[in-house]
């Protein structure tokens, strides 16, 4: 398995983070996963990946999928357009693509940790991931 690659800051730091990242879905044949144990402590903020592993302790979403490209199966994966947007300081990627014949429109929301990217949330047209895990974990408690 590769490493996530990090490098510069900034926007362009953003865009070749999620570039690197989704360029692992088209190169590895075996399938890619950003669950990965090796992997997934470069690619989740330390809150967004603790309250993964909190929700999987109760049980509640479970992650028998990917969420980064909210996928069981990744084959015939084919990367589209990666937009990087800041609003009001929160960074966001924009990340189209297509598995078989099916169109996927992502959103990212990004944080940068001591000079490297970390997805925060992953936003698809059922919500937000982090505001679900959020809801789970608290109802639990």
């Amino acid at each position: 398995m590769l490493p996530i690659i990090q490098c510069a800051n900034g926007q362009n730091g953003a865009y070749q983070f999620i570039s690197n990242l989704y360029s692992h879905y088209q190169k590895d044949k075996t399938g890619f996963s950003s669950m990965n144990p090796k992997s997934i402590d470069t690619i989740y903020s330390p809150e967004f990946l603790n309250l993964m592993r909190l929700d999987e302790k109760q049980e509640q979403v479970g992650f028998d999928y990917d969420p980064v490209c909210d996928c069981q199966d990744n084959d015939g994966f084919k990367l589209g357009k990666i937009d990087i947007l800041t609003i009001k300081g929160i960074t966001f990627a924009g990340v189209k693509f297509k598995i078989s014949d099916t169109d996927f429109d992502i959103k990212l929301k990004l944080v940068k940790i001591n000079g490297k990217w970390f997805i925060d949330d992953v936003i698809t047209s059922r919500g937000s991931l982090y505001d679900l895990l959020k809801k789970n974990v608290s109802v639990r408690k």
